[in-house]
């Protein structure tokens, strides 16, 4: 399990609590170091210079941060919409499997069961594989067996039983062509679904943001102030303020993940209960 999949399991204000300690450790703790052995012999003259420096990186980096703070909640709304669509589509379809005519006939009856439990063997194969992805992490064997096997095998038996309904009657085949509509639109949003939860930010994205953070606590450390206790505070802020930024960025870069994740599981369960306490069955 990554040490990112770790975080996003905490409680996102013990999270935020720890990156905010983790960061403005760093910019406390390096600016008593620096003041304590440097020996460069920085002046107050020199603090134009370092300024200078310190506004410029500063700016450049916080626009970066800000560019990769709105891809991500973008991203985020983006994943939001495709498992909602996914899951409004998955009770509508239930529904018209449930509301299929059969006019008392006892074939068209079975075959009405069979679709039933087909299509609820699938809803719980997605119910069982979001967990995976939530508990287990993207990379671990029970998920990928789940996403690439279990859950694909599934979609397509109930596929297969679904094309094999047919009826002489025309407008039950209309509705027939409608659940395969409905169907194939389902399969659209599942498969933008699961390429959202491949979509995070790069290692190589990740690298320049650290380096970023670290060349602007250097020349924070760096700046000339008389007092102590104030420059060592002012760089503690600095490193808290960056620690907010990174909290946003992870915690918004893996959007089925953790105590505030996209939970199409939750969605789909509420089918489970209807199928189970009868409640669209026919009168």
């Amino acid at each position: 399990m990554s040490i990112t999949n770790i975080l996003l399991k905490m409680n996102p204000l013990l999270m935020l609590a720890l990156f905010i300690i983790l960061f403005s450790g760093v910019g406390i703790l390096g600016t008593y170091l620096i003041r304590k052995y440097n020996k460069i012999g920085i002046r107050e003259s020199h603090n134009e210079g370092i300024a200078n420096g310190f506004a410029m990186t500063g700016g450049l980096y916080g626009l970066i941060l800000a560019f990769v703070v709105f891809l991500v909640w973008d991203q985020f709304n983006d994943a939001q919409q495709k498992a909602d669509m996914e899951a409004s589509l998955c009770k509508g379809l239930y529904r018209n499997i449930k509301y299929y005519p059969t006019d008392n006939n006892q074939e068209a009856l079975l075959q009405k069961k069979k679709l039933t439990e087909s299509y609820m063997h699938y809803l719980e194969n997605v119910i069982i594989e979001d967990s995976l992805l939530n508990n287990k992490g993207k990379e671990s064997p029970e998920y990928k067996n789940y996403r690439y096997t279990k859950t694909v095998k599934s979609f397509n038996a109930f596929y297969k039983m679904l094309e094999q309904m047919h009826d002489t009657v025309t407008y039950k085949n209309l509705r027939i062509e409608g659940m395969f509509k409905q169907l194939n639109d389902l399969g659209t949003y599942r498969n933008l679904r699961s390429l959202a939860v491949e979509s995070e930010i790069d290692f190589y994205i990740w690298v320049p943001l650290w380096l970023g953070g670290i060349i602007i606590m250097l020349f924070a450390y760096l700046m000339n102030i008389e007092n102590k206790a104030l420059h060592i505070t002012i760089n503690g802020l600095i490193g808290a303020f960056i620690a907010l930024v990174f909290y946003i960025i992870v915690l918004t870069d893996h959007p089925f993940n953790g105590r505030m994740r996209i939970d199409i599981g939750k969605n789909l369960n509420q089918i489970i209960e209807w199928e189970h306490t009868g409640m669209m069955n026919e009168k």
